[in-house]
């Protein structure tokens, strides 16, 4: 379009095109003025619903298969495979979404994903339940605020004194901002929010169905006819139907919570809500506590801890030099120190995190409090100390069971929280939360990725065949799953074993080779421990496999 226009040469009129620039910043000021007419008028100005791109429906898609793959996997201790390959599929997509966004991927935003990847590979290295449990308690809390962070943007270049409150924001608020914006952006490019809200609707309506359709199907099964239809049909592949059907009502939900976590971070909704210097001003204002109130209320603990451990010194070196006291038997001696363990480390974490939170501080150095923390930090780690020198010493004499490895490597995770709480008041840059975070990781990637149940079952046969234990509980075999299956195989075949515990030993064999043929275990429930044990069945012809279980 072409504008007359004076020129301030000779009063003459030329024409000419107005640039693209100078036309964008036109249409600007007259839709400013317009919008300004509008409001002086008292006409509200008109919603304008959000676009969304081409990339952005592609991740409305990509959160609903994710969803519904999600309840698929569920529990992960079923379907180890399955759940690795979502879990690293999740945060591999989702970078890849970040970085389509043009958003700069700092350390942290490298190091969540890139450690949630490896700890996903630990559901097919273990075959320990409550570790997978953990492994996905991890990757999901990980997610959550590692999406956040990535597209909103945090005040912390790593997990500090903010971490809680961006994580609160990123699970209780950003989702449920545009929870409903997935079937706008599914939809966008076909039919548009109607077609989303009808397809909403529709879910909705087979979600409110299935309670009536239950009670009516409950109600004609007196019928015999009926009842041999229903049966003919329960025979094949309803249950597999029902069972997709309910995937199907419950990922749609974790679908809306994720797309709706990637677009309220990505659009930087809510930035007025738990904002950085907020959250510090609320940090600041709930350090009420005067100094005296603080020693008075950490005090008496500290003396009686004191008196503890004087009355029990001569048990405690008896522990460090390997003994027991007399009148002991082996299994009391250790878990006195275990329920010590948890009884102390327990109040002294409570004391001292309530003591961070609500004692005031003069300055930032808070002498007193720092003093404290030592103190606490000191006796907590000595009495970690004994209880793993009991521990070993337990050990040695029975062997290893789950549940001692899984506590000692508790008790070593305990020991570097409270070892970083004593550097802490020396170092006052050191970002604790941080360095708990880390351990935390590393301790469950030590213990996920090398399959525990299989060194257990190696190490207690190993030392009851060459003699330093006097017997090996095959019962136990039972609750350490495949892992402990090669081990089995090598108990069973061995001519240094006694004749009984041979005999369970090929007991067991025999129960779990029944286990594994009748139990029809698709792709995601492959693992590595199972692979073994199955191999480790074949090769003693007690499982055969003839293209099929």
């Amino acid at each position: 379009m072409f504008e007359r226009v004076k020129t301030m040469e000779n009063n003459e009129y030329r024409e000419y095109a107005p640039s693209a620039s100078e036309t964008a910043e036109n249409g600007a000021e007259t839709r400013d003025e317009a919008a300004f007419s509008a409001a002086a008028l008292g006409v509200p100005p008109q919603k304008t619903g959000r676009v969304f791109s081409a990339g952005e429906t592609a991740a409305a898609w990509i959160a609903l298969i994710a969803g519904y793959a999600l309840m698929r996997v569920f529990p992960a201790s079923g379907h180890p495979l399955g759940a690795a390959a979502v879990a690293a599929s999740m945060y591999i997509l989702t970078a890849v979404f970040v970085l389509t966004r043009g958003k700069k991927l700092s350390a942290r935003d490298i190091l969540f994903p890139v450690a949630a990847v490896i700890l996903s590979a630990g559901y097919i290295t273990t075959s320990v339940p409550i570790l997978k449990t953990l492994i996905s308690l991890w990757c999901a809390v990980s997610y959550v605020y590692w999406t956040y962070c990535a597209l909103a943007g945090s005040d912390e270049s790593f997990p500090g004194e903010l971490a809680f409150f961006d994580f609160i924001k990123a699970a209780f608020i950003m989702p449920f901002s545009s929870f409903g914006c997935i079937w706008k952006a599914l939809f966008a490019k076909k039919s548009g929010r109607r077609g989303g809200r009808t397809f909403a609707w529709i879910l909705l309506g087979l979600a409110v169905a299935v309670v009536p359709t239950a009670a009516i199907i409950a109600l004609l099964s007196y019928d015999e006819a009926f009842t041999e239809i229903l049966r003919k049909v329960t025979d094949w592949p309803f249950g597999n139907l029902f069972s997709h059907f309910l995937s199907v009502l419950f990922g749609v939900p974790a679908a809306m919570y994720i797309f709706g976590l990637l677009i309220s971070s990505a659009d930087g909704k809510h930035g007025n809500i738990l904002r950085a210097d907020t959250c510090r001003k609320t940090i600041r204002g709930v350090r009420f506590a005067p100094a005296p109130l603080g020693a008075a209320a950490l005090t008496p603990a500290l003396l009686v801890y004191a008196v503890f451990f004087v009355s029990q010194i001569d048990n405690y070196c008896m522990a460090f030099s390997g003994q027991k006291p007399d009148g002991l038997i082996y299994s009391e001696y250790a878990r006195e120190g275990f329920f010590e363990l948890c009884a102390v480390a327990a109040i002294n974490a409570v004391l001292l995190l309530i003591a961070g939170v609500f004692m005031k501080r003069n300055s930032e150095k808070a002498p007193l409090l720092r003093i404290y923390a030592s103190l606490y930090s000191v006796f907590t780690l000595v009495l970690i100390a004994t209880a793993v020198s009991k521990m070993v010493l337990y050990i040695g004499e029975f062997g290893l069971t789950r549940l001692r490895v899984l506590t000692c490597c508790f008790m070593l995770l305990l020991a570097v929280c409270f070892a970083a709480v004593l550097l802490k008041q020396f170092v006052r840059k050191l970002n604790l939360v941080g360095v708990i975070v880390c351990a935390s990781a590393l301790c469950l990637a030590a213990v996920s990725l090398t399959d525990v149940d299989e060194l257990i079952a190696e190490y207690n046969v190993n030392a009851y065949l060459s003699g330093n234990l006097e017997e090996v509980d095959v019962d136990h075999f039972y609750d350490l799953g495949d892992g402990a299956v090669p081990s089995a195989v090598k108990l069973a075949d061995s001519e240094n074993a006694e004749s009984e515990i041979r005999s369970r030993a090929e007991a067991y064999l025999d129960d779990m080779a029944e286990h594994y043929a009748s139990d029809d275990a698709g792709i995601f429930s492959w693992s590595i421990p199972r692979t073994k044990a199955e191999a480790a069945l074949e090769r003693t012809g007690r499982l055969e496999r003839d293209g099929g279980k």
